[in-house]
């Protein structure tokens, strides 16, 4: 059910962070699937709700946050063929990205750009995530990170066209 909230209705696909654990997942409305995820609203995936109750009781104040997402799929197919791609993509030996990252955010979080540098920079201009999707030139991908987290918007400006929101 679409949320009473004026969102617009755009696939993407983003990375939550909890406690040194990472989420992918896709929707069309950002703010109320984070809110679903965070047990405020009816929904959310199972993992989130199981590892979001283990880690509040130690911090009941916890909640996952969403670090960065990417935006510009043509179809909700196309964000869910990226999707796939980036839980399973290869990742990158990015020394330079880790020594700047160290100390700012986990492992789990490290990875997780180190796929979406290989998925939007180092696989190539004319990378498919599925056999039927269109060519990453094709489309017109935006990577947007979370407003406090300038640092890592910093990282990605190299990689591709960076928004902070």
């Amino acid at each position: 059910m679409p949320p009473k909230e004026k969102e617009a209705a755009s696939p993407i696909v983003y990375c939550l962070v909890l406690d040194n654990c990472t989420y992918i997942g896709y929707t069309l409305y950002r703010k109320h699937r984070l809110r679903q995820h965070n047990g405020e609203l009816v929904g959310g995936a199972r993992y989130t709700k199981a590892h979001l109750a283990r880690v509040q009781k130690r911090n009941s104040r916890a909640q996952w946050k969403m670090l960065f997402w990417v935006s510009g799929f043509g179809s909700s197919k196309h964000a869910l063929q990226f999707e796939r791609a980036w839980k399973h993509a290869k990742t990158t030996k990015m020394a330079t990205l880790s020594a700047r990252v160290e100390g700012l955010c986990s492992r789990a979080v490290v990875r997780r750009m180190s796929q979406l540098h290989y998925l939007l920079a180092e696989a190539g201009a004319n990378r498919k995530w599925s056999r039927k999707a269109p060519c990453t030139n094709d489309m017109n991908l935006t990577l947007h990170v979370d407003g406090h987290h300038k640092e890592l918007q910093d990282l990605f400006t190299v990689v591709c066209h960076v928004q902070s929101d």
